[in-house]
């Protein structure tokens, strides 16, 4: 399998690198902290082959590049996650329908998913190989609090006070 992937910067948040299969998206870091080598190491712990191929990945780089501008609430890809076990998949997918701007807790995802295993779930939005495509920073803790985040904490709140932003501009 390949992963085509590609590097591009947004304002405020530096640079996205994504990883594209023949079946969609399935790998998405960020940060100033991310480079194309993580994209790489990535395709090399799953026994991938890499490629740089920004003409396979522009149609996901222009959704990801209209949310970061401020243009798109909800994203229209297609993700490759089939090669996670059927629990971790059934997470991501209802991860993906918390609202842009609002925020669930682990309780309240795990309810949705009919499991009490919030511990597990934890460890899935800390392992989403999609961050901002399935929406994990808007997972919080019972009381309100900002909890885990596989790019800081930092980087969470930022990213709800940006859509919190948006959302008031819409008003």
């Amino acid at each position: 399998m390949i992963l085509h992937v590609e590097s591009f910067a947004v304002p405020r948040f530096g640079p996205i690198i994504i990883g594209v299969t023949e079946t969609g998206l399935r790998f998405l870091r960020f940060g100033p902290k991310s480079s194309i080598a993580d994209a790489h190491e990535y395709a090399a712990k799953n026994k991938m082959e890499t490629t740089e191929n920004s003409a396979f990945t522009k149609a996901i780089r222009e959704q990801i590049q209209e949310y970061f501008n401020g243009n798109r609430k909800k994203f229209n890809i297609v993700l490759d996650i089939e090669h996670l076990d059927a629990f971790a998949i059934k997470v991501l997918r209802a991860t993906q329908n918390i609202p842009y701007g609002h925020t669930v807790s682990y309780g309240e995802l795990a309810k949705q998913v009919n499991s009490t295993a919030y511990r597990a779930i934890g460890k899935i939005m800390a392992n989403n190989p999609i961050p901002i495509v399935i929406p994990c920073h808007r997972v919080i803790g019972a009381n309100g609090k900002l909890t885990g985040f596989s790019l800081g904490l930092a980087t969470k709140r930022q990213l709800l006070d940006f859509e919190s932003s948006q959302l008031k501009l819409l008003q």
